[in-house]
């Protein structure tokens, strides 16, 4: 199989405000019907948040275009991401055609490892027999992208989709 760019063949996408749109105060909000942060929350309302936020969550168009984009030019994708098992599965459930896509998947609940700690993205190019210089990482927080490009991971902030389109054109990622 050709190469799919001179220098990477890998994406790694993180999912929250990347693939799927996350408030965390809205979606509690929708919830709970009032204004409590995580930390407030009771081990039972707790369980029962987790259990719905996979539910109430908005797949972002433009993450999912940047995946399918990437996808036909033959990239290898990953998933790196601070979620909880129980996230992860409803979203892989909600999003099962999307989701199957990844080559791999690393989430902070399987490991116990949180971004920005180097341990987890190290699991990750562990786990997938991937060389960092070969892999872009697209994540909403710039402190995640430091981590990576600490390890030799070139990253992309996600925030403003046109953004993000123009950094992938002019590195030929996408056309």
């Amino acid at each position: 199989m050709n190469k799919p760019h001179d220098r990477y063949n890998a994406i790694i996408f993180d999912i929250g405000n990347v693939l799927i749109r996350y408030d965390e105060k809205a979606v509690i909000r929708m919830i709970f019907g009032e204004q409590l942060a995580l930390p407030m929350l009771n081990k039972e309302q707790l369980k029962y948040f987790r259990t719905q936020v996979p539910y109430l969550v908005q797949e972002l168009d433009e993450g999912m275009h940047i995946l399918q984009q990437v996808r036909k030019k033959g990239f290898k994708t990953y998933v790196l991401s601070n979620m909880n098992e129980d996230w992860y599965q409803g979203l892989s459930q909600r999003f099962a055609v999307e989701f199957k896509q990844f080559d791999g998947v690393i989430i902070s609940g399987r490991v116990n490892i949180a971004k920005p700690d180097p341990a987890i993205y190290h699991a990750l190019l562990k786990t997938y027999n991937l060389r960092p210089e070969t892999c872009l990482f697209l994540d909403d927080k710039e402190e995640n992208i430091v981590a990576g490009r600490n390890l030799g991971i070139e990253g992309i902030v996600f925030q403003d989709y046109q953004d993000v389109m123009k950094i992938l054109k002019n590195l030929k990622i996408i056309e």
